[in-house]
């Protein structure tokens, strides 16, 4: 099974006021075959949302590193396609379904894999829900 992991769905493994448990399950459920994916952008928004963390005292630094460090570890695959091949997509599915074009990569990631979509940006589940994909959490 694949999964295309939201940077909203991630931040809960580290910040300690986030929601952890969907992401938990999938990590503790994976089987050998099963496969984590990202966009390339995920990097830049977990870097994002740990600086950001750090800068308003919801994390330490020495936590930040670590949580950093943890993301590395869990075998994240960067999806390799050409952001210049996807971005007519990104747009029309941004305009479609009302969302920025950062998360519309995940909806066009997850789309294209055949994978599901795992966050908890309810506007970005709906948008999957609309074109048939398959996501979690269920509900959030």
């Amino acid at each position: 099974m694949t999964y295309v992991l939201d940077a909203s769905l991630v931040a809960g493994l580290f910040l300690p006021d986030e929601e952890a448990e969907t992401a938990r399950s999938i990590l503790a459920g994976l089987e050998n075959e099963d496969e984590l994916l990202v966009p390339p952008l995920f990097w830049y928004e977990m870097a994002n949302i740990v600086s950001a963390s750090v800068r308003r005292g919801r994390l330490d630094e020495g936590p930040a590193f670590r949580a950093l460090e943890m993301l590395r570890r869990l075998g994240l695959k960067i999806d390799e396609r050409q952001l210049e091949e996807v971005t007519p997509i990104l747009l029309m599915l941004a305009r479609q379904h009302g969302l920025s074009s950062y998360d519309a990569a995940y909806l066009e990631l997850a789309s294209r894999e055949g994978a599901i979509l795992c966050s908890h940006d309810k506007a970005l589940r709906e948008a999957a829900a609309t074109m048939g994909l398959e996501f979690l959490p269920r509900a959030a």
